[in-house]
């Protein structure tokens, strides 16, 4: 089964745009291989039963 990932419009504020844009040079990739990266471990951490600190 093909998985290519559907195009997704997502709207930073410019200071989390200019804080992921600075992250994904620093560990050399592209702001949405970063974006992926960062959602990534917090999938992994919500499976293992993380405590989430977000606000609702």
């Amino acid at each position: 089964m093909n998985q290519t990932p559907n195009p997704f419009g997502l709207r930073l504020p410019p200071k989390m745009r200019q804080w992921i844009t600075e992250r994904a040079k620093r560990n050399r990739r592209s702001i949405n291989g970063e974006i992926v990266h960062l959602l990534g471990r917090v999938l992994e951490n919500d499976e293992r039963g993380g405590v989430d600190h977000g606000q609702s």
